[in-house]
């Protein structure tokens, strides 16, 4: 039980030379929450300087603040959060300072929105962080109050309020958050484009799509981030048709998009670019193929397959066969197929369909495998 008469035993030992001791001493009082103990334990703190030392007086300060506040004492627990918040401003006391937010903003409930709009803009960032974590409520009932403390926030400040502003939902957010998609800063624009995916998802496929071109590849890989979680039926559709008159570094990152959704039915856009003169293009195209294979698209792999010469891209080639063959309705047909096609190749593509027919099983392919390697010459 918590005994208030037993603070006036204890406060002397606050003073105690014995680190332990105190250490207990001021656990004890913050749990006690008693008035009397209020002069000692801020003055020790403030000693402290609101910092870390081994008897935690700053932060059991802040639990006794607390605690004396559930005693019913909330006008003198509120006088003295204010005092902390507001003395708890050199570097190493932001920590007390947060801590003092977080009790103001239960204190105060709504009262506290000044304190917590002022503290956003702050250039400490836990602190900041604190305080946006606590103003969410704020920020849905004054939208357009917290549109213009973005407006005039220094970038770091910038992207926690965008950060913020993607937790909460609705048109009305978007459209705050939207304007920094074009934002000077990498990492304002980044965190606008995440954020603009949580609240509007596809409604901003067009926006991140025509941003794609000219982004650095940090903000590319924001906007490939968006577009592999995005929801909505026609992003598929828009990223492929988007491929063709997009930069070299803007068609890998959608081509890899693409690769991620594996919609068969943009295969072609895929395949067109698996010849590209750009090396990372078609090296990403190439990679992307066995995402999107499907039967249908057999007999234009097979010709990407005769026009290749570099084993690793052969290789590429042959794991999306693969992948396209095993999805043929039965065993005798992929094995039938990759029999048929393996005797239109020269020689020394042959190689690549012996996995192909591995991989389909059964007696008549291991027999053909068999007799290849008994009849075949050193090539095959």
């Amino acid at each position: 039980m918590r005994s208030q008469a037993a603070a006036s035993v204890i406060e002397p030992y606050v003073l105690s030379g014995n680190e332990d001791i105190k250490k207990v001493a001021v656990y004890s009082l913050a749990r006690i929450g008693a008035p009397s103990s209020a002069k000692i334990l801020a003055s020790s703190a403030q000693a402290a300087g609101y910092g870390y030392e081994n008897t935690n007086v700053a932060s059991e300060y802040l639990n006794y603040i607390k605690s004396l506040a559930s005693n019913g004492e909330t006008k003198t627990a509120l006088k003295l959060a204010k005092k902390v918040h507001k003395g708890a401003d050199k570097e190493g006391q932001f920590h007390s300072k947060a801590g003092a937010l977080n009790l103001l903003a239960a204190l105060e409930g709504p009262k506290s929105a000044k304190t917590l709009q002022k503290a956003a803009l702050s250039p400490q960032a836990a602190y900041r962080n604190t305080a946006l974590a606590l103003a969410k409520e704020d920020m849905e009932a004054n939208l357009q109050t917290w549109g213009k403390i973005l407006a005039k926030a220094e970038d770091a400040a910038k992207a926690d309020i965008l950060r913020t502003l993607g937790s909460l939902e609705g048109d009305a957010v978007l459209n705050i958050v939207r304007p920094y998609f074009q934002s000077n800063n990498p990492a304002v624009k980044r965190q606008a484009i995440a954020s603009g995916v949580l609240l509007g998802e596809n409604e901003i496929l067009e926006e991140l799509l025509a941003l794609a071109n000219n982004a650095s590849q940090e903000e590319l890989e924001a906007i490939q981030a968006a577009l592999f979680t995005m929801s909505g039926n026609n992003v598929s559709q828009e990223v492929a048709a988007a491929v063709p008159n997009a930069s070299p570094e803007a068609k890998i990152a959608l081509i890899q998009v693409l690769a991620a959704r594996a919609d068969s039915r943009h295969m072609n856009v895929v395949l067109a670019e698996a010849n590209a003169a750009d090396a990372g293009v078609k090296n990403a195209a190439l990679e992307a193929l066995h995402r999107l294979a499907a039967p249908s698209h057999l007999e234009q792999l097979v010709a990407l397959l005769k026009s290749l010469q570099g084993p690793e891209e052969l290789k590429l080639v042959q794991k999306a066969i693969i992948a396209a063959n095993s999805q043929q309705q039965s065993t005798s047909q992929q094995t039938d197929w990759a029999l048929k096609t393996l005797q239109s190749l020269d020689k020394n593509k042959q190689i690549y369909l012996y996995d192909v027919l591995a991989r389909t099983g059964g007696t008549k392919a291991l027999n053909n495998l068999c007799d290849i390697y008994r009849q075949g010459e050193a090539s095959q």
